[in-house]
């Protein structure tokens, strides 16, 4: 974003609203403050005061925790786990008579994003049953 300060008031007002709006203004802001320098001096105090069990059982929660899924990090094992699985197959190859292929890093990186979204899938599939 060429400009992130447009986004600050609109973000900003959203928060201080409350309930639910507050809940899909705060990943927003948060980027805003940790990025790109916003000082807000009530965040945490607005924070806590979200969590009550209107927010938790409103409609918009599984998008706000999917977001948050999408953001967290994997695990560091996942990457050597991708690994691992890819020198099976290859060394399976081998034996076979194939030539045997290396895995990329931007290769790498699409079989842990696919890996994410698997499971992203899963979440949602077990919330909505």
């Amino acid at each position: 974003m060429s400009n992130p300060s447009i986004l600050c008031d609109f973000l900003t007002r959203s928060y201080d609203i409350g309930g639910v709006i507050s809940v899909m203004a705060l990943s927003g802001l948060f980027i805003l403050m940790t990025q790109h320098g916003l000082e807000y001096r009530k965040f945490y105090e607005k924070l806590y005061a979200l969590l009550t069990h209107v927010v938790f059982m409103a409609k918009h929660r599984s998008i706000f925790l999917q977001d948050k899924q999408l953001k967290s990090h994997p695990p560091k094992n996942v990457e050597s786990e991708i690994l691992c699985e890819h020198i099976k197959k290859e060394r399976e190859a081998a034996t076979a008579g194939k030539r045997p292929y290396y895995l990329k890093k931007s290769e790498l990186r699409e079989r842990k994003l696919m890996n994410k979204y698997n499971e992203l899938k899963l979440a949602i599939q077990k919330e909505g049953s």
